[in-house]
């Protein structure tokens, strides 16, 4: 009896199965392998590891800037298109203009594109280089890459001699060319100013004040239109005078240059008819420098 409870003390009891232990960073094996995918996808998508994947946008990126600068660059050899006025005999060759105009273009890095070229700045160079040009118009092509200028001629008004040198005036009064360079001097046909006061002049400088050249043009087409031929103009040595000689006469009109060009121009007419129905005309002048009053000798 003893030895059965001795027995039954001595047997262990069974061991109960043992229990997993749950960790909350333990992953299942199918998520690992997801993970490991994903990784290997963010590696896919990291520029690290696919820059040469966007080679094709970066050259077709690379072309369309190309494009666009081509697009926007300017020749610098310029068209030079000189338009015909009829006052063109003193113009230079194109050659001569195009050059000067090829230098400006060169002259900044900013004038061979289209949106930075500084059209106004080279007009103004040109027409300050170039006296005989009344006006300088660049174009620029939305398509084609060489530039247009056009150039127009200044009008040509009068002859200006003085100090042996002999020089045309366009309207501006600028002398913008000398007489013995136009082959052809007579076609244009301009009244010749003889200066007497010694004036410094200079080719493309500003010789009379624009009133005074307004003055003589004016002056000279009133008596053409009374069909009185002069012989010549003279810019006398005293203050504001203006001697006018007629063909086939003796006499000189004296003039002032400040005054008004139609009532004095009109002043000698009145007058230089009445005296030739007298047949009493002057040898020496006469004289309309008086507003309302004219003398003569």
């Amino acid at each position: 009896m003893f030895n059965r409870k001795s027995k039954l003390r001595g047997r262990s009891a069974p061991n109960p199965p043992a229990r997993s232990m749950y960790s909350y960073y333990s992953v299942p094996t199918g998520a690992k392998a997801e993970a490991g995918r994903n990784k290997d996808y963010a590696k896919r998508l990291n520029p690290k590891y696919s820059w040469w994947r966007h080679i094709p946008t970066i050259l077709a990126a690379g072309l369309i800037i190309i494009s666009i600068g081509y697009a926007l660059s300017l020749n610098t050899n310029p068209k030079i298109i000189q338009l015909a006025t009829g006052s063109d005999l003193f113009l230079q060759a194109p050659s001569v203009y195009r050059a000067a105009a090829q230098k400006q273009f060169k002259g900044s890095i900013l004038n061979t594109n289209k949106i930075t070229v500084n059209i106004s700045g080279i007009t103004r160079q040109l027409r300050q280089q170039f006296p005989e040009l009344s006006d300088v118009s660049i174009t620029v092509p939305m398509l084609g890459h060489r530039p247009i200028i056009y150039l127009a001629p200044s009008k040509p008004t009068m002859i200006l001699n003085s100090n042996g040198n002999s020089y045309v005036l366009n309207d501006r009064a600028i002398a913008v060319i000398r007489t013995n360079s136009i082959p052809n001097l007579t076609n244009l046909k301009l009244p010749t100013l003889t200066d007497e006061t010694n004036l410094p002049i200079k080719l493309g400088d500003t010789t009379l004040p624009v009133s005074n050249l307004n003055f003589i043009t004016t002056v000279v087409d009133q008596l053409q239109t009374q069909k009185i031929k002069i012989k010549s103009l003279i810019l006398a040595p005293r203050a504001n005078e203006l001697d006018i000689q007629i063909e086939g006469q003796s006499y000189f009109i004296k003039m002032d240059i400040q005054g008004e060009a139609n009532e004095q121009s009109g002043a000698f007419v009145a007058v230089n008819n009445q005296l030739t129905k007298l047949q009493q005309l002057p040898k020496d002048y006469i004289d309309v420098r008086v507003p309302g009053r004219a003398y003569y000798k």
